[in-house]
């Protein structure tokens, strides 16, 4: 257990063949410290994104928060047996996760990877030209040597130098293969 002053949660949960337990979620107010066991990070903006490790005791091994001076979430995390975890959510504003800055434009779903000590070892994002809505990685399953992420945007998005078109008042779902090798 643990939190802070405002509402602290977990939205996904992973595990490896080591006995390693992943989570992501989402931390609320702005300077507030959240605590897990015996160990904390400050929330840089209104929420930011977290990645945490703990041992299949329950141990807290790592924390990697994800924030800037907006709304960051972190809704999907995925742990494999070869030494990678996956996660996303979205930033509302450039961001550090771990030592990796997010290089996008407006609002941007994330997705980030990091071997099981919590190294970077890369960030990618979308830009969205929607400023009214964040898009957002929901979902994340590995299919080979691919990564699959599901999520949602408002607007138009560009992904990959390619630009999606969709309804600026309703969220337009979307599947992505990312190459992880």
């Amino acid at each position: 257990g643990g939190g802070g002053l405002e509402n602290d949660f977990a939205t996904q949960v992973s595990t490896n063949d080591a006995g390693s337990i992943f989570m992501v979620g989402i931390a609320n107010a702005s300077a507030d410290f959240v605590r897990i066991q015996n160990d904390s990070f400050q929330v840089a903006g209104g929420q930011d994104a977290f990645l945490m490790k703990f041992a299949n005791n329950g141990d807290l091994k790592l924390i990697i928060p994800a924030g800037g001076t907006g709304d960051d979430v972190a809704n999907a995390v995925l742990a494999d047996n070869s030494g990678s975890v996956f996660w996303g959510g979205g930033v509302e504003d450039p961001i550090f996760i771990g030592a990796l800055q997010t290089n996008h434009f407006g609002k941007s779903f994330f997705i980030s990877a990091h071997d099981t000590l919590g190294v970077s070892n890369w960030v990618f994002t979308a830009d969205s030209t929607f400023a009214n809505g964040q898009p957002e990685i929901t979902a994340l399953a590995e299919q080979g040597t691919n990564l699959i992420a599901s999520g949602f945007y408002y607007g138009d998005i560009v992904v990959g130098g390619t630009k999606y078109s969709g309804d600026p008042q309703i969220k337009m779902p979307f599947v992505l293969s990312i190459s992880t090798l």
